[in-house]
């Protein structure tokens, strides 16, 4: 879970000025409110489906990672003798 005022306040220096792009969108007047709040909740569910693949690959790394059969390999003994 991200905490935006965390993340905001992290990245940005003290004293920078800032705006969320949809309340200056309003403020001017910009008439497409719709379309950006459609726009992010596609962009939301890509999202998560990029995360669940991100998730599965970490899990296959771990898992090949920690494999015994890998570890004891004719390639990794020769990559470890150099120092890898």
């Amino acid at each position: 879970m991200v905490v935006p005022v965390a993340l905001r306040a992290l990245r940005l220096r003290p004293r920078t000025k800032f705006c969320v792009l949809g309340e200056l969108a309003k403020e001017t007047g910009w008439k497409r409110k719709e379309f950006i709040e459609n726009f992010e909740k596609k962009r939301k569910i890509r999202a998560v489906g990029w995360y669940k693949k991100k998730k599965v690959a970490m899990r296959r790394e771990r898992l090949a990672r920690n494999d015994p059969s890998v570890k004891n390999s004719e390639h990794n003994n020769i990559l470890a003798s150099y120092g890898y």
